[in-house]
This record gives C-alpha cells, sequence and structure tokens, in this order.
C-alpha cells in the first residue's frame, strides 16, 4: 500500500492536523497533493467540530513548493488547475489556519503562509520566492498582500530576486509571526492552535471575517490574474530554460 503524501487527523477533538508527508523530496507537492490538500481543507471547514486548521510538514521541510519534474508532466493549463483552487480555498477558509514551518519553505511553501493568521517558524529555516528566477511570475496572491504588509520595494527585494531569507527576516517582512527552537515547531504550533481552539468558533470566525472583508474578493481576483500570467510565462523559452536548469542543477542561459 503506497504511503499517503498528505495526512489529515484530528487533534483534541477540535483541531484539524494536515500535515505534507513526503520527506524525500523535502515535502514538494504533486498535482495529487494540491487536490487532497483542498479535500482535507474543506472537509475541515464543514466539519463543525472542527475550530482551527493546523498545517506542518516535518522537523526537516515545510514544504519544497512544485515538484519540478511533476509540474513539467502536468502543467497548468488554466486557472482550474489544482494549485490554484487550493490557493483560492485557502483564501475563503472561514476557520483559523494555523502554520508551522521547519526547515525549507520555497515558493507556494511561502506564498500559502500569507494565507495563514498565524504562522511559527523554527530557527534555521528557509524561505524563498524563486518565481521570477524560474522564468514565471508570482502566484499565491503574493503580488499583491506582500505589498500591502511591507511595501512596494522591499516586496520586490523578495519577489524579484527570489533570495533566500532566514526565520528573523520572515519575521520582519511579517510573514510569520513567531521563531520557536529548532525540534520545537510542531508542538509550539499545537500550542496556538490549541489557545485559538478554546475561543468562542464563532466570534472567532466573525473576527476573520471582519478582517478580510474588504480584501477577500480582491486577493481572488489577483490569484486568477496571477494565474493566467503565470501560464503564459509557464510556456516561454525562458522559463522552459530556467525550469530545465534547476532540474539539471546548473546555471541558466537567457542569451
Amino acid at each position: 500500500m503506497s504511503q499517503a503524501l498528505i495526512i489529515a487527523e484530528t487533534i483534541n477533538n477540535n483541531i484539524r492536523h494536515i500535515q505534507f508527508n513526503r520527506p524525500k523530496y523535502k515535502n514538494a507537492l504533486t498535482e495529487q497533493m494540491y487536490q487532497d490538500l483542498t479535500q482535507f481543507l474543506l472537509d475541515a471547514e464543514q466539519d463543525s467540530n472542527i475550530h482551527v486548521i493546523m498545517i506542518t510538514g516535518d522537523e526537516n521541510d515545510f514544504c519544497a513548493g512544485n515538484d519540478l519534474n511533476d509540474f513539467i508532466n502536468n502543467p497548468p493549463t488554466n486557472t482550474q488547475a489544482s494549485a490554484f483552487i487550493f490557493l483560492l480555498t485557502l483564501n475563503r477558509l472561514s476557520k483559523p489556519l494555523i502554520a508551522g514551518v521547519s526547515g525549507s519553505a520555497i515558493g507556494i511553501g511561502t506564498t500559502m503562509l500569507l494565507h495563514c493568521d498565524y504562522v511559527i517558524a523554527a530557527k534555521e529555516s528557509v524561505f524563498k520566492m524563486p518565481f521570477v528566477s524560474l522564468g514565471c511570475t508570482p502566484e499565491g496572491g503574493s503580488s499583491l498582500i506582500l505589498p500591502m504588509l511591507i511595501g512596494q520595494r522591499k516586496s520586490a527585494q523578495l519577489l524579484m530576486l527570489g533570495e533566500n531569507f532566514n526565520e528573523n527576516q520572515a519575521q520582519d517582512f511579517d510573514i510569520i509571526n513567531q521563531v520557536c527552537n529548532t525540534g520545537e515547531c510542531l508542538q509550539s504550533t499545537l500550542d496556538i492552535a490549541k489557545k485559538m481552539a478554546r475561543q468562542p468558533p464563532a466570534s472567532i470566525q466573525a473576527a476573520k471575517q471582519i478582517m478580510k472583508a474588504n480584501i477577500v474578493n480582491q486577493i481572488e481576483q489577483t490569484i486568477l490574474g496571477e494565474g493566467e500570467l503565470f501560464i503564459q510565462r509557464l510556456q516561454s523559452p525562458e522559463a522552459k530554460e530556467a525550469i530545465t536548469a534547476c532540474i539539471e542543477k546548473r546555471q541558466p542561459n537567457f542569451n
């Protein structure tokens, strides 16, 4: 029997823990994993007993973004592709969403954090949004949400250079809430999830709703607009060379 690449379990009757379970590939996401993630999120959203949703990877990696080999074989052709449906689902969640990051959070591994209500990262975590470096464009609403959080110049630094940044920088950029010690990410995330789960569930959902009321539709339209441009860029010679070079572990040649 094949091992589940996404695991969902209920903790304390009211916390749904969704965990990436592909450690050999740094929890890089495949088409099927996006579908499973979306379904687990919708199941938690519709379960009246669940008050909080919690997403984690393992102690070595949170999520290394898209599995590039799977991505080449199953490229998105429209904004109904599984990756975009996953992002749209994140944006529309009414229940508190908490993430615990340990190790690498690359590409969508970082942009999904922008949709969380609380994010914890362990020391020595690494974040990166290499969309431009791969010949593509930002996704996940990041082109809207990041400038709202940190302004145009710092957003350009992160999205246009696509360089690594650490947990302390991620906190300065308002991408995460707090830093925990290495090896304590799961417990620290669970501690916050338990605190939120003790809050009145209807009240905390109402608080989330009014905080997002003015931007939820805007974020959705941004995700769709980004998606259309992302798909166009994916067909470009630049993207094909950049992704091939990444898989072949060499420097791309854009001349």
